[in-house]
């Protein structure tokens, strides 16, 4: 773990949004575009020895782990039950935007008596693309509803996992916020050096 730190610490200069610019501020060796690239895959390397070795540990790491898996098998399952009503709906079948698409899964998730909020259905709309019921192609998208077979378990019968996906979904919501602030924080700082330099 000592190890893991202290080389963390040593390479953090490099993680700066600048040391990823097209011309990154970077010296020496690090200017070459393969030793980006390799430093790249260590780095992909360190943060999964990272994880491993607190899921390994056990505690608050390992428990987070477990619910986040949890909370993915509940949503595919939801998103089997919800398919097949998707498939039968003209409006939702018409989608071809994910933000309409939303609007379109509370209504008819509404309709069954099951009370999504927001941060759970797009939670549903990123898992059905990510089982290929939804086919994307840039911000265009389409729902797959050939072969889709009639449910065998009711939306409703969800409505007891609800609050566990809800705060799952917020806490993704929590982390992407997070890091598109600090991209923003990264790209006002860069204004700030060129214009001093100015």
């Amino acid at each position: 773990d000592d190890i893991l730190d202290r080389a963390f610490t040593a390479l953090k200069p490099l993680l700066r949004p600048s040391a990823a610019a097209k011309r990154p501020r970077l010296t020496g060796v690090w200017k070459e575009e393969g030793c980006r690239r390799r430093f790249s895959r260590l780095l992909d390397r360190l943060v999964r020895l990272r994880k491993e070795r607190e899921l390994a540990q056990g505690g608050e790491a390992t428990e987070k782990a477990d619910r986040v898996a949890q909370g993915e098998d509940i949503l595919a399952r939801l998103c089997s039950a919800l398919m097949p009503l998707l498939a039968k709906d003209e409006a939702a079948t018409a989608c071809r935007r994910r933000g309409t698409l939303v609007g379109e899964i509370a209504r008819i998730s509404h309709g069954v008596g099951l009370q999504m909020s927001n941060a759970v259905v797009w939670d549903v709309v990123r898992v059905l693309e990510q089982r290929g019921d939804l086919a994307t192609n840039g911000r265009d998208i389409e729902l797959r509803t050939v072969g889709i077979l009639d449910s065998v378990a009711p939306l409703k019968a969800f409505a007891c996992d609800l609050p566990m996906l809800d705060c799952l979904a917020r806490e993704r919501l929590e982390k992407r916020a997070k890091r598109r602030k600090s991209r923003e924080m990264g790209k006002a700082s860069k204004r700030r050096r060129v214009d001093a330099a100015g």
